[in-house]
């Protein structure tokens, strides 16, 4: 259970290796073009919903905002932010296979998403940027990617190289966009919705958050393992369960906002 979780890195793994990755995503590839099998969604739907539903509900996020996924595998978490209107979404990858697969994905649903080939701890993340996606961004996901690094040899220095490149990539992204009509219509919404206390009332102002979803890490663990560049901004509640008299959930979410620098 996530809640249990050791605050220890875990023993390394495949699974931290680029080559387990191509692997697999070579493999989903093959099942895609033969089945138009998207391959297996990580921590599963549940987990990509329970994003998107508090990117639209609980922040009212506008959806002109520049959206990024960290490790983006098959990009089943873009395509779901693209069907409820969001259009500027980029997501990178190491893998070339999980790029192709991504790619097949948004292309057999007509939607148009970017994706690139990008090793975010070793790449400059100042380079990601293209006619709709520009460094900074508004908001940055990760769902399982923490998780991958914290399986590599060397995790611990992986570990404080991506906060760093995640704080760089979110945390510029302070000025509001022009109007687009996308607004008028959040506008009409929150005017529907002025009594629900449950739902915050975020400015198009509100960004630079990044989101990031862990099976390895709690919600305590995640928090200690980014203050040094974010403060916590919210958490996704999901499903208690108890397993020998002990509470927990086996997925953890944490919505971050960074921090200026001369907090750092």
């Amino acid at each position: 259970m996530a809640d249990d979780a050791a605050e220890i890195a875990p023993e390394p793994s495949k699974l931290g290796t680029r080559e387990y990755w191509d692997q697999v995503y070579e493999r989903e590839v093959g099942n895609f073009d033969e089945r138009g099998d998207v391959g297996e969604v990580w921590f599963g739907m549940d987990a990509v919903e329970s994003v998107v539903d508090w990117i639209q509900d609980d922040a009212r996020l506008p959806k002109h905002l520049s959206v990024v996924d960290i490790g983006c595998g098959n990009g089943v978490s873009l395509v779901e932010l693209a069907r409820v209107g969001f259009k500027s979404l980029l997501g990178i990858d190491y893998s070339e296979p999980a790029i192709e697969l991504a790619r097949k994905v948004a292309a057999a649903d007509e939607l148009d998403i970017d994706y690139q080939v990008f090793d975010f701890i070793n790449d400059d993340v100042s380079a990601l940027q293209n006619d709709k996606n520009r460094f900074p961004f508004d908001l940055c996901i990760d769902k399982g990617t923490y998780d991958a690094i914290s399986l590599a040899q060397n995790s611990a220095s992986a570990r404080a190289a991506y906060v760093r490149q995640v704080h760089a990539l979110c945390s510029q992204a302070v000025k509001p966009r022009p109007p687009s009509d996308d607004d008028d219509e959040n506008a009409d919404e929150e005017e529907e919705d002025d009594d629900d206390d449950r739902r915050r009332k975020l400015s198009p102002r509100t960004t630079g958050l990044f989101i990031i979803t862990s099976c390895n890490w709690t919600n305590d663990e995640l928090k200690a393992a980014f203050a040094s560049h974010f403060t916590t901004y919210a958490v996704i509640k999901y499903r208690v369960f108890e397993f020998g008299g002990k509470k927990g959930s086996s997925i953890s979410t944490v919505i971050f906002a960074p921090k200026p620098p001369s907090e750092l």
